[in-house]
């Protein structure tokens, strides 16, 4: 982990023009990305998004194993109902492997109505030491356990759309830029809001609905201490642990449990339970 990352960025903007297409690019991409990108980017199915609002859309595009992150927002002035605007940033191995605080990338989006479209054209200036995007709070640690828990539990991991999308994306942020490389190309995640029926779609590992009364948090040690790493957006010894020994295994997301509990096991000087050294 470094604080030096590649100052240039790729990035692509998709739109309206006789159907929903790619506008402007710094990059060609192979087919089978441009197809998947061209779902992604465009208005996601059961959602009204309103002309104020935007919502966060991160992905992995595995032909030109990059990471598309994209800013998704409506386009009312356009002739055709429900038409967006898409920013995408294209996020490539070595930037996933430096970047420290991903929220960073959070700053770079601009909506087609502020700039000139040339602006879509040129590679964007990443300032890797500067400071990201200042949030208006700091990441709640409640919502990031509703994300670790299920997700490294191959469970869909729902957050509450009450929660705010500020809180939302911020969150979503703080679990990603604990994952070392393997584990954050591998992640997906949509903050737009899903209807009244919650339906699990198996492109996104974390998704939005609305609240739920019978949802339920069960807390445990390891979730603890993997949302108390994530919330303190700082290098902890259980990151450097995480990043050493992870990018050694295989399968990364089903080995995350056993690698925060081995650590807690060794930080605490205690037997690791035969269960947890022999999970699968």
């Amino acid at each position: 982990m470094t604080l030096e990352a590649p100052r240039k960025i790729d990035h692509a903007l998709f739109g309206y023009a006789e159907g929903h297409r790619q506008l402007a690019s710094t990059i060609r991409l192979p087919s089978q990305d441009m197809y998947h990108l061209g779902a992604a980017s465009d208005l996601a199915s059961d959602v009204r998004l309103d002309p104020a609002k935007s919502y966060l859309t991160g992905l992995p595009l595995v032909e030109s194993q990059r990471y598309a992150l994209i800013r998704t927002w409506a386009a009312p002035e356009m002739p055709r109902p429900g038409c967006v605007w898409s920013h995408v940033l294209l996020l490539d191995e070595e930037i996933l492997s430096t970047q420290l605080d991903m929220s960073i990338f959070l700053s770079l989006f601009r909506n087609p109505k502020q700039v000139d479209r040339g602006f879509y054209s040129e590679s964007l200036l990443l300032d890797a030491e500067g400071p990201a995007l200042l949030p208006s709070h700091a990441p709640r640690a409640d919502l990031i356990s509703e994300i670790i828990g299920p997700y490294y539990s191959h469970q869909p991991a729902f957050l509450s759309s009450s929660a705010g999308a500020d809180a939302l994306e911020v969150a979503i942020a703080a679990v990603w830029s604990q994952q070392w490389p393997r584990l954050r190309i591998e992640f997906s995640f949509r903050t737009a809001q899903l209807g009244s029926r919650r339906r699990r779609s198996s492109r996104y590992d974390v998704q939005v609905a609305l609240s739920d009364a019978s949802d339920e948090i069960v807390g445990s040690d390891w979730v603890d201490a993997a949302t108390a790493d994530a919330s303190s957006g700082k290098v902890t010894p259980l990151r450097r642990f995480l990043w050493r020994y992870g990018r050694d295994v295989k399968d990364p997301r089903n080995r995350f449990r056993l690698l925060v509990e081995t650590y807690l096991a060794s930080f605490e000087r205690r037997a690791l339970p035969m269960a947890a050294a022999t999970r699968a």
